[in-house]
């Protein structure tokens, strides 16, 4: 249906004190010919005004209703929007500006003018804002926008909280305005912009405004399971309750999911001050996740550092390609529990210089050999995930090695490096610590060399490395020394001790290779010792490097 309007021109006011006519109404020229002053604007006599009431020399602004329909009792209130002041650049054409009448607001030329609601509409994501739009004359461009707090800054970088209307009815999504949060509605802003070189004043209006609310989905489904992927179950005498992993809050801004929540990134609050402010009191509160401690020792010096939660990557599908449920959450300071497949990036607040005798220690627990593919361990100059080398990293656990291969490649971590060695007897050259100094080379000129290790021909020679803790090992690697001169190594034993001196493991190997590898299998428990014998009469061991 096509609605006809007579709309007064410019320095005319309709004899209703409007500017559109109804039935019987004519139009008569205000004071300030040739142009009416508008909502807000100064005036000096009633006339003056396009509504035609001028209080302090002020043009009385009228008001406009929001219907909030969307409240959990079924009740509607009516809530009214009161002007506030023009934008930060006011009207830049003296024809510009707004008039409220009869719950219509009618937007003139180019202007920016600011509401605010009498009482705060509280909202979720499942809310939507309603109102009927319609171009009397044509602008350049229209912005509806909403907000739940101002400052300097806000309407110039909040973006994400305008729309731009279409002709006639319009329902907008409050949970991609405000990001999925609930969060309550305060100000509403109108901005319309006219091109300056046209002779004619474009015109739009808005009407019929209100808040609904949505078909709502909740955080729990039927089969007792989180709907959102970034949540964990929690089990309870009150029944399931979803909780977000870290680097991510409830949409109320807790760690727990309400009744109809949902996660969201605090890590990236985008560019509103809104959203900033509350990302950054949810990383200070824990809601987005608690500071993971790291004890560092240097000579004699200890120091915890506060690592800060830097990035969440979520790479877990479904068969439809749908997110799983994948996360990391720290319990306490120390601890860090590690939920699906998922990688989580922390941030140390000062650098730590390492080299090749520093060592990073940690409890891994699993609840059992296939709980997972790959688990492993990174530490980087710099978080840019393509730049591979500034990235170390370290397979602790798992059959999959070929984890993000395209990006930088696993590294396993070497247990035995400069940790306290022995052997059976020894030559004056050949100590046991040789074969855990870092070097690995296997062939050298000279007839003795300090490099390897060295005992002497005698009954079932052995090597051994104390790990100085409990370790979960994958692999147990011998380099041979391979100088001609060295005694027959063409046979090994490998020995793994747990706790109490108990044998853990142990492996005969009847071929050796320059470089033999031996896997250790899932299952026996943790190592304390690893020895590597020689079995037979009259034999000399000798090794280049043990890993």
């Amino acid at each position: 249906d096509v609605v006809v309007q007579c709309v007064c021109i410019d320095g005319y006011i309709a004899s209703n004190g409007g500017r559109i006519l109804g039935d019987y109404d004519t139009c008569v020229r205000c004071l300030t010919y040739p142009r009416c002053s508008l909502d807000g604007d100064m005036c000096s006599h009633n006339r003056d005004c396009q509504m035609g009431t001028c209080v302090r020399n002020i043009c009385v602004p009228g008001f406009f209703t929001v219907i909030d329909s969307g409240r959990d009792n079924g009740n509607n209130n009516q809530i009214e929007a009161r002007f506030v002041s023009s934008g930060s650049d006011g009207d830049r054409d003296k024809r510009s500006g707004i008039m409220v009448q009869n719950e219509v607001v009618s937007l003139f030329g180019t202007t920016e003018k600011l509401y605010q609601l009498a009482e705060p509409i509280a909202v979720d994501r499942f809310a939507k804002f309603e109102f009927f739009f319609n171009q009397v004359r044509a602008v350049e461009s229209v912005s509806f926008c909403l907000y739940e707090e101002l400052d300097s800054d806000t309407i110039d970088n909040c973006q994400s909280r305008c729309h731009s209307p279409d002709k006639g009815s319009n329902s907008i999504s409050l949970g991609k305005i405000f990001n999925e949060k609930e969060t309550k509605v305060r100000y509403i802003l109108f901005r319309q912009l006219t091109p300056v070189q046209s002779l004619r004043l474009g015109i739009s209006t808005f009407s019929d405004f209100a808040v609904s609310m949505g078909e709502r989905v909740k955080s729990v489904d039927n089969n007792g399971r989180c709907i959102d992927p970034n949540a964990q179950l929690i089990r309870s005498i009150q029944g399931p309750a979803c909780r977000c992993f870290d680097g991510f809050m409830s949409s109320n801004g807790s760690k727990f999911l309400g009744l109809f929540g949902k996660c969201l990134d605090c890590l990236s609050p985008g560019a509103c001050p809104f959203d900033i402010f509350r990302s950054t009191d949810s990383l200070q509160n824990g809601a987005c996740g608690k500071h993971l401690q790291i004890q560092t020792e240097i000579g004699v010096d200890t120091l915890m550092l506060n690592t800060s939660l830097f990035k969440i990557y979520n790479r877990a599908l479904d068969e439809k390609q749908q997110l799983l449920s994948s996360g990391v959450l720290v319990h306490s300071d120390r601890d860090i529990y590690v939920y699906g497949n998922i990688w989580s990036s922390y941030h140390l607040p000062q650098t730590y210089i390492s080299d090749d005798f520093s060592r990073l220690q940690l409890i891994v627990t699993v609840p059992n050999s296939k709980s997972h593919d790959f688990l492993g361990i990174c530490l980087s100059e710099s978080f840019d995930k393509y730049d591979s080398g500034k990235f170390q990293c370290y397979h602790i656990s798992g059959s999959n090695l070929d984890w993000d291969s395209d990006l930088y490649s696993p590294v396993p971590i070497n247990l035995a490096l400069g940790k306290p060695a022995s052997q059976s007897s020894s030559r004056s050259y050949g100590r046991a610590s040789n074969a855990v100094d870092g070097i690995s080379r296997q062939y050298t000129s000279r007839v003795v060399s300090y490099e390897y290790t060295y005992t002497d021909v005698e009954s079932n020679p052995w090597w051994e490395v104390d790990l100085e803790g409990k370790y979960f090992i994958r692999e147990v690697i011998l380099y041979k020394n391979l100088h001609k001169q060295t005694d027959d190594f063409s046979d090994v034993n490998i020995i793994v001790y747990g706790d109490n001196n108990k044998v853990v493991f142990q492996s005969y190997i009847p071929q050796t290779d320059a470089v033999t590898k031996v896997t250790i299998p899932y299952g026996i428990g943790t190592a304390t010792r690893i020895r590597v014998q020689l079995n037979g009469e009259r034999r000399g061991l000798s090794l280049a490097e043990v890993q």
